[in-house]
C-alpha cells in the first residue's frame, strides 16, 4: 500500500503496522507493536471517540513526527461491539493528486466555466467600465456581489471572473437559491454523511462547496435564500469550512464565492428578508451590470452576434440587420434585457422566409410580443420615422395588414393616432385600410 496502516485494539494498542509507517516515523516495526497509538498518533481525541462510540473520522490533520499527514480512523467491529480501530495515514502529496484528478473529473461532469470576459459584448462606457472593474476583482480572492436585472447576463460575467483568475483551472459550480426549495438546497450546498435523513444515499454525498474546493461557487438569485440558510453561509464565508448535514465535524473548504441578485438586498435587509452581517460579508466587492435600456449603444453589435449565433443553430443563412431595425430595437426599453433579445431575434430567424431578417420581419417577430404591444406610447413594430428611405421601400408596404390592425385597436378606431404610431400619413393609412379591405381574406391572413 502506498499509505501508512496501524491497527490497534480496543485498549489503544498497537498491534499491526505496516512498512509505510516505519518509513514514515522513522521505527521499525518491531518497536512499534505492542506500544501505545500515541506513539504514532498523538491525536487521541480521534482515536478515543472511535474506540468508544464507533465514530469514522476522515481526513484528520495530524502532525507525526514533525510532519503533516492526513489520518482516517474507522473501527473494527464484531457483532456491533468495537474490538479495535485501523488507522491510515497518507502525506499530503498524496492527497493534492487525488484532490488534482477530482477536480478533473468535476470539470468533466460540466463544473467548469466556458465563458470569458472576452464573451462579454459591449463597447459602450458603461460596459467598458463592468469589463474593467471585472477584470481587476478578479485578480482578488474577496466575496464579490453582482447587481443587475434579469437576462442582463449575470452568470455570464460570473464565469469570466472565474476564468480570469487563478483559479481558473479550478471548478466553477453553479446553483440558483431561487430553483430548489430550503430543504434540498441545504443538501445541495453543505452535502450529508449516511444515514442523515430519510432518502439519503447509502455513503453520503458531497455539497457543492466541497466540490468548488480550490474554485469558484456562484450562488445566482441570493435574495431567494431562506434565512436558515443565510446563516450556514455566513458561517462558511466566516470560517472558511462547511459542516454536513448529520456530521459531527467540519470540513476546511478554500473557495472563492460570487453572488448575484436582481433584487435590492439592502431593502431586504431593512425588512428583516436578508442577514445583515451577511449582506456585509457578500458585498465586499461589488459589480453593478446595466440594463439593456442603459447601453443601447451596443444594441447592433448585440442583435448582429446573437443573430450569428441563432441563424448558425438553426441553420439558417448568416443574417444581419439593417439601421431600420437596429432603430428599431432602439425604441423599446427591455424588460428582459439580452435574454429577452435573444428570444426576439431568435423568432425573427424562423420568421423570415428567405434567411434574411430585415424590418418587416423583426416588426412581425416583434408583433407576437404581448409586452410590446401592451406597452403605451411606444412605436409599433414597425420602421422608425428617422429611417432612411433608401433602406425602407415603399411605406404602403412597410405597414403589414395584422401591424395596422393591430395599432388601430390599441388607438380605439381613431385613423389620427394611428397614422402618427405608424409613421405614415393619415392618406396614407386611409388608402391603405381600402386596400386591405377590397383584399380577399386568404390574401390578407398571408401578409
Amino acid at each position: 500500500m502506498s499509505e501508512g496502516l496501524v491497527g490497534i485494539d480496543a485498549d489503544g494498542i498497537v498491534n499491526e503496522v505496516n512498512r509505510v509507517v516505519e518509513r514514515l516515523v522513522g521505527i521499525p516495526a518491531k518497536e512499534l507493536l505492542g506500544t501505545p497509538i500515541a506513539a504514532i498518533v498523538p491525536n487521541r481525541v480521534m482515536v478515543d471517540d472511535t474506540l468508544a462510540n464507533g465514530s469514522e473520522w476522515f481526513g484528520e490533520p495530524v502532525t507525526i513526527a514533525g510532519s503533516l499527514y492526513s489520518v482516517n480512523c474507522v473501527p473494527v467491529t464484531v457483532a456491533g461491539d468495537t474490538l479495535g480501530a485501523v488507522l491510515t495515514l497518507q502525506e499530503p502529496r498524496q492527497v493534492q493528486s487525488m484532490e488534482q484528478k477530482m477536480r478533473k473529473v468535476y470539470r468533466s461532469e460540466g463544473h467548469t466555466a466556458r465563458r470569458t470576459l472576452d464573451d462579454v459584448i459591449g463597447e459602450s462606457p458603461v460596459m467598458r467600465s463592468v469589463k474593467e472593474q471585472a477584470r481587476i476583482f478578479s485578480q482578488v480572492d474577496s466575496t464579490i456581489l453582482i447587481y443587475g436585472e434579469t437576462g442582463t447576463g449575470k452568470e455570464l460575467i460570473a464565469q469570466g471572473l472565474h476564468n480570469a483568475s487563478t483559479r481558473a483551472a479550478n471548478p466553477f459550480v453553479a446553483i440558483n437559491c431561487a430553483a430548489l426549495p430550503e430543504s434540498l438546497l441545504e443538501s445541495e450546498l453543505f452535502g450529508y454523511v449516511r444515514g442523515a435523513f430519510t432518502g439519503a444515499r447509502s455513503n453520503g454525498k458531497m455539497g457543492l462547496f466541497e466540490i468548488a474546493n480550490s474554485g469558484t461557487i456562484f450562488l445566482d438569485e441570493i435574495g431567494e435564500m431562506a434565512l436558515p440558510l443565510q446563516s450556514r453561509l455566513l458561517r462558511v464565508l466566516e470560517e472558511k469550512e462547511i459542516w454536513r448535514i448529520g456530521d459531527d465535524k467540519t470540513t476546511p473548504v478554500d473557495i472563492r464565492v460570487v453572488a448575484a441578485t436582481n433584487r435590492d438586498l439592502a431593502q431586504q435587509v431593512q425588512r428583516g428578508e436578508f442577514r445583515e452581517d451577511l449582506y456585509y460579508r457578500l458585498s465586499v466587492l461589488i459589480l453593478n451590470l446595466p440594463p439593456l435600456r442603459q447601453r443601447k449603444d451596443d444594441l447592433r453589435l448585440l442583435a448582429n452576434r446573437i443573430l450569428a449565433q441563432k441563424s448558425a443553430a438553426l441553420g439558417r443563412p448568416a443574417a444581419t440587420l439593417d439601421d431600420a431595425s437596429v432603430a428599431l430595437l432602439e425604441t423599446l426599453d427591455w424588460p428582459g434585457n439580452i435574454r429577452q433579445l435573444s428570444n426576439v431575434l431568435e423568432r425573427a430567424v424562423v420568421m423570415s422566409r428567405n434567411g434574411g431578417v430585415d424590418h418587416r420581419v423583426l416588426a412581425e417577430a416583434l408583433g407576437s410580443c404581448s409586452w410590446f404591444s401592451a406597452e403605451k406610447g411606444r412605436l409599433p413594430p414597425t420602421l422608425p420615422t428617422e429611417a432612411p428611405a433608401a433602406s425602407v421601400g415603399n411605406e404602403l408596404e412597410q405597414a403589414t395588414s395584422s401591424t395596422i390592425r393591430r395599432v388601430l385597436a390599441d388607438c380605439g378606431g381613431n385613423k389620427k393616432r394611428a397614422a402618427k404610431r405608424l409613421g405614415i400619413s393619415h392618406t396614407t393609412l386611409w388608402r391603405r385600410l381600402k386596400e386591405l379591405d377590397a383584399e380577399p381574406p386568404s390574401a390578407a391572413s398571408n401578409r
